[in-house]
């Protein structure tokens, strides 16, 4: 038992050695051999496998709090999430006016009635709730969710006629824009599901397009976003960075630069930013964040400190199958901020409360109002990003121009 254990045990140790102190892996080994001895002579039942799981994760833990052992199948039910593959219902919404509208339908899912969706059609109520107060990110909320469950919605065809329709959810590739839309008083709001292998240059081309427009300032939600994609985050970080500027430094525990990024492109495009984050915000899109808070200029985060993962962790597959998802490097931002698996990203305001979809509870008629004031009842993180760019607005601050304006 003792030699099986210290065996499986040696190759993290190697690994780790560089976090832990200088000449502590093999003290360490000798500690957890004398452990086993200890509770095999008091005759304990031990299980192999067992104690090495609680060796190696407890192990992994003291230098990567947030470090996961995972089976072979757990393993690849996160990496399909974090790539993107996730069940939800197989269409896309459009935001253009009062209600959204279906703007693709990815692939034909049954349904338990005649009533199909087709491109154009205006959604009037999903669940519950009124279409008309259902916001991307609560959209999102309601297709996602467990395989064969379906999603009750309402239609309005062109011709007038209205349909009710239980979709299917169903396996799919998310893509990593999930609504860009072009709200009252210059302001505009885009919405990521993550930042996958897919078409990401559609989100620096709509950004683009605001910014050419004379949009005043954009609202980037990253709330439950994660991905990838490292390529695409430098790219739309670029937006908001000085040409050539340090965007971050990757690092070993070694401390050696492994992966150094500066902007690329023309320069920032001026607009000022309100950058929507969470607790699920990790990965890709947690990346971008950093760096749109430590290294980009134009920029303030909202809503709650991250998950702690802006691609700092990979999968090591351990001799037994196992995979442990554990932080192998640091990242380094241009204003010195500094990220080790240990902390997310701290917003500049902070708040608590998530999105809810649907009219407040003390509502007794139908208000008709803009869309601000639509999506943002029941989420307060969305309405302050809101708030602050039309406060701004009316104070009439100027665009950001160079890289020594910043909204913190």
């Amino acid at each position: 038992m003792t030699r099986t254990i210290i065996l499986c045990c040696l190759p993290l140790l190697a690994l780790l050695g560089p976090v832990l102190n200088a000449g502590a892996a093999d003290p360490l080994a000798a500690d957890i051999s004398a452990a086993v001895a200890t509770l095999e002579r008091l005759g304990l039942p031990i299980s192999t496998a067992a104690v090495r799981r609680a060796a190696v994760e407890n192990l992994a833990r003291a230098v990567d709090p947030h470090a996961r052992l995972m089976t072979a199948d757990e393993w690849s039910s996160f990496s399909r999430r974090r790539n993107g593959l996730a069940t939800t219902v197989p269409i896309l919404l459009s935001y253009t006016d009062d209600l959204p509208h279906v703007a693709a339908v990815l692939q034909p899912s049954p349904c338990e009635s005649n009533c199909v969706p087709v491109v154009g059609d205006a959604v009037v109520a999903i669940e519950d709730q009124d279409g008309e107060y259902v916001s991307p990110a609560a959209a999102a909320g309601l297709f996602d969710g467990p395989t064969g469950i379906t999603v009750h919605i309402t239609l309005r065809h062109a011709d007038g006629s209205s349909c009710e329709c239980d979709l299917e959810r169903i396996p799919l590739q998310h893509p990593s824009l999930a609504a860009a839309v072009r709200l009252e008083h210059d302001i505009a709001y885009m919405k990521l599901n993550g930042l996958y292998a897919d078409r990401t240059d559609l989100i620096e081309t709509e950004l683009r397009g605001w910014a050419q427009a004379g949009v005043f300032g954009v609202v980037l939600d990253l709330r439950g976003a994660d991905g990838t994609n490292i390529e695409a985050a430098v790219r739309i970080a670029s937006l908001f960075a000085p040409a050539g500027s340090l965007l971050y430094a990757m690092r070993d525990h070694h401390n050696q630069d492994i992966d150094v990024r500066r902007a690329v492109g023309a320069g920032p495009l001026g607009l000022p930013l309100m950058v929507l984050v969470d607790a699920d915000t990790s990965g890709a899109a947690e990346l971008l964040a950093a760096v749109l808070r430590g290294s980009a200029r134009g920029g303030m985060i909202i809503g709650e400190e991250t998950a702690g993962d802006p691609c700092l962790r990979e999968p090591i597959r351990l001799p037994w199958g196992e995979f442990l998802f554990v932080a192998t490097r640091t990242l380094s931002m241009a204003d010195a901020t500094a990220y080790d698996g240990n902390q997310g990203v701290t917003p500049d305001i902070h708040t608590v409360t998530g999105p809810v979809a649907g009219k407040p509870a003390a509502e007794t008629e139908k208000i008709k109002a803009e869309k601000i004031n639509r999506w943002t009842r029941g989420d307060p993180t969305l309405r302050r990003a809101l708030d602050v760019l039309l406060g701004l607005k009316a104070l009439g601050i100027e665009k950001i121009v160079n890289s020594q304006d910043s909204l913190r």
